[in-house]
């Protein structure tokens, strides 16, 4: 998950697509306490680069709910 971010940029919207998707991805083999985390600091670097209200900061906060 560091790499990601330090490859990225740490607040990039990149990084925040990179971590949602490994989170998806952990998600589909049940590692659900790690999927929590990974997608609350998706959450976290999307509300910095795209806002509290952007569609894809929305999206995770749904996956997050449904966990």
């Amino acid at each position: 998950m560091r790499k990601v971010c330090w490859l990225l940029g740490a607040n990039s919207a990149e990084s925040a697509q990179s971590l949602s998707l490994l989170a998806f991805t952990l998600a589909q083999k049940s590692e659900i306490e790690e999927v929590s985390s990974v997608y609350q600091k998706a959450l976290s670097i999307n509300i910095k680069a795209l806002g509290e209200n952007h569609p894809t900061t929305e999206l995770i906060r749904e996956r997050i709910a449904s966990l």
